[in-house]
């Protein structure tokens, strides 16, 4: 309630990601009690969201290989999201998956757009950006930023996956186990400069595989044995 507290805070988050992540933002684990709970982050997540950050703004590729269940997608999506909220215009983001139900389904916490819903929901209401409206702004695989009309849009798989449009970044979630994925990865290749590239391993038979020992993008591993609880 207290205004200038709000605009300290506000300033603070815009500043720091990390700031931001660990004061305000909510994950969501249906295998904890409560399973709305805040985002505490662990020393890899703090690496791995500068990491993805800095691909971001020197806008080069990143290729991510992890174990299963480590956050990567949570930190990945807090980076979208904050650049969106905090950084003005031209903040344009995709986020793809293997499948469309994967991409968005309303109340469906699996999905990658629903997650970024709920990083917002659970934010204080006095940091979305502003004339933020649910029903106006909160669309199928779209969400609008009023302020500065930036974009965090969703697509599956296809061929043509990311052409007709440019974008700041592009996250290929699982992507080992795309189909069409060399093509897709052509695709993309004049939509943006910065392509997020994250999967389990399956095998050397993808285009992720072929990526992940090309020695052409920037690579980093995250096993389970980085993360405290494992």
């Amino acid at each position: 309630k207290n205004q200038d507290a709000a605009k300290y805070l506000y300033i603070q988050s815009k500043t720091d990601i990390l700031f931001w992540v660990n004061t305000f933002v909510f994950t969501y684990n249906p295998r904890k009690t409560p399973s709305a709970m805040p985002f505490v982050t662990y020393d890899y997540e703090d690496k791995l969201i500068l990491d993805v950050l800095d691909s971001v703004r020197n806008q080069k590729d990143i290729l991510i290989d992890k174990s299963r269940d480590m956050g990567v997608t949570w930190c990945i999506l807090l980076v979208f999201t904050w650049l969106w909220q905090f950084h003005g215009e031209g903040q344009d983001f995709m986020v793809g998956s293997r499948k469309e139900q994967y991409i968005d389904v309303m109340g469906n916490m699996d999905t990658l757009i629903e997650k970024i819903r709920f990083i917002l929901r659970n934010e204080p209401k006095w940091m979305l950006p502003h004339k933020f409206d649910w029903k106006t702004h909160s669309n199928y695989m779209k969400i609008i930023n009023p302020q500065t009309k930036s974009t965090i849009t969703g697509e599956a798989t296809n061929n043509n996956f990311s052409r007709g449009g440019r974008r700041k970044a592009i996250f290929f979630d699982e992507f080992a186990f795309w189909e069409c994925d060399r093509s897709a990865w052509q695709a993309s290749a004049d939509s943006s400069n910065c392509r997020i590239v994250v999967s389990t391993p399956c095998g050397l038979n993808n285009q992720f595989a072929k990526l992940r020992f090309s020695n052409s993008i920037n690579v980093k591993t995250l096993h389970w044995k980085l993360h405290p609880e494992k």
